[in-house]
């Protein structure tokens, strides 16, 4: 079987996505598609253009406490894991490193054993600060929020909407409401079936972002999973959701929703999170090569 292949070079690096001939009517488009991704992803976090993100994070480290996109901030955060569970082997912020051996203007050169040294010194992921304790408060507590909603819906909202449709149903039978009054209920029935999936959709992703952020294989943990342990404070407002069994703990009474006022509540709108902040100690230490 022939295959169709859309190559492109980025990142020192040859990317092709390959495709059954025949197969994907719009091979070609798609995988120009993926290929515009990846040039995006380069453009964000590349170190050898001034105005990517991550070298934006470089030149204002010594100013202090920098935001940065959230999945840029986890990137950082799973960098910091891989580095801590290779004992080193794997690190990003080893831009000093690159340096000394030359390789970052690709000539290669052996350093003098003090210049080796203080490139050591200068590198490492142990240096950077990710403002972890925070993001994850925040995260926490977006993912409350949202689960507390999705609850809500489930116990109060969704209910009282089917129980409407039902009893509009009844009294059209008995020739008492019009079949406007009807379709307005079902209506009503329907955008808040939806409006529950959406707070469904916005408590998975909560999860996945606290998963994320604490490079956990899953959240909610099992009910049987020890406490999170490995990077201090950090998860001390996890640990205490597990510990008050709060994940499990059903949502405090609210007064029934009327008929036609199906939907959410204007004090439960979702919160807004300031960005994650993340600064290397050393400002003159680049974040990667």
């Amino acid at each position: 079987m022939h295959s169709i292949v859309v190559g492109r070079d980025a990142m020192a690096c040859r990317f092709e996505v390959v495709f059954n001939a025949g197969e994907t009517a719009d091979a070609t488009e798609l995988g120009v598609a993926a290929l515009d991704l990846v040039d995006l992803i380069e453009d964000r976090i590349t170190v050898y253009r001034d105005g990517s993100e991550l070298m934006r994070l470089n030149a204002t480290a010594s100013e202090g406490w920098q935001p940065v996109a959230a999945d840029l901030f986890e990137l950082l955060v799973m960098a910091r894991q891989l580095s801590e569970r290779t004992g080193g082997g794997f690190d990003c912020a080893s831009g000093a490193l690159v340096r000394a051996w030359g390789f970052l203007e690709r000539r290669g050169r052996i350093p003098t054993d003090e210049a080796l040294q203080a490139a050591r010194e200068r590198s490492g992921m142990r240096l950077v600060e990710l403002d972890l304790a925070t993001q994850t408060a925040q995260a926490v507590a977006a993912y409350r929020t949202s689960q507390r909603l999705v609850a809500w819906y489930e116990e109060y909202i969704l209910p009282k909407a089917r129980e409407t449709v039902s009893l509009t149903q009844t009294l059209y039978a008995r020739g008492e409401v019009t079949f406007l009054s009807l379709l307005q209920a079902q209506r009503i029935l329907t955008e808040t079936e939806l409006a529950y999936v959406d707070s469904q959709a916005e408590r998975w992703t909560g999860a996945v972002s606290i998963a994320d952020l604490l490079q956990l294989e899953m959240f909610p943990p099992p009910a049987d999973a020890p406490a999170v342990i490995g990077m201090g404070e950090s998860n001390s407002e996890l640990n205490r959701l597990k510990q008050d069994d709060l994940l499990k703990k059903r949502p405090e009474p609210v007064p029934p929703v009327a008929p036609a006022a199906v939907a959410p509540r204007a004090d439960m709108e979702p919160l807004q999170m300031p960005p994650p902040v993340a600064r290397p100690i050393d400002p003159l230490r680049p974040v990667a090569p």
